[in-house]
């Protein structure tokens, strides 16, 4: 049997998820819950959940949108049995931005139609944070309640190493 040439596309595949791709949407949605899941527990590098969309964007490089769709949907269940609902928001978010990117690159196009979309989807992704947020309102309070006690406790550590004091004007509770 001859060898396909590299030149020629392959038709598009229908019908079930093969193994490889299911395989691939496990072991990639996992690292992203793992990202994820370091984010949320330690709030201190929670800008590495922005990095849990890179296991979209590879899954979307490799297969189809089918697969993608089952990484998201595997691993939102498990990110919110392993680190709660604040941690499947970030799944599907960073599965809506990584996923069309991977699948993007995959058919050809360049940075420029990856910055489109991206352009695109922000404004509606920070919608949708700002309407989870205007419902949620007691994880709204805590969320910035949270990040005041970390700018805090920033701050006191800088204070204990004798670093030079904020210009920010921001002051620890009770003083």
């Amino acid at each position: 049997m001859r060898p396909l040439s590299p030149n020629i596309v392959p038709k598009p595949r229908a019908g079930a998820l093969r193994p490889a791709e299911v395989a691939n949407a496990g072991v990639f949605g996992a690292l992203a819950v793992i990202i994820v899941s370091v984010g949320t527990f330690l709030p201190h590098l929670g800008v590495i959940e922005l990095l849990s969309a890179v296991p979209f964007a590879i899954v979307g490089l490799r297969h189809r949108a089918r697969a993608v769709i089952a990484a998201a949907v595997a691993a939102g269940f498990v990110a919110f049995l392993a680190a709660g609902a604040f941690a499947t928001f970030m799944i599907a978010g960073c599965a809506v931005l990584g996923g069309p990117c991977g699948i993007i690159w995959r058919r050809g196009r360049g940075s420029g139609t990856v910055a489109l979309l991206a352009a695109v989807l922000a404004p509606l992704s920070a919608a949708a944070v700002v309407g989870v947020a205007y419902l949620f309102a007691g994880i709204r309070e805590l969320t910035l309640e949270t990040i005041r006690a970390t700018v805090v406790g920033v701050i006191h550590v800088a204070e204990s190493l004798r670093l030079p004091a904020s210009a920010g004007g921001v002051q620890p509770a009770g003083r």
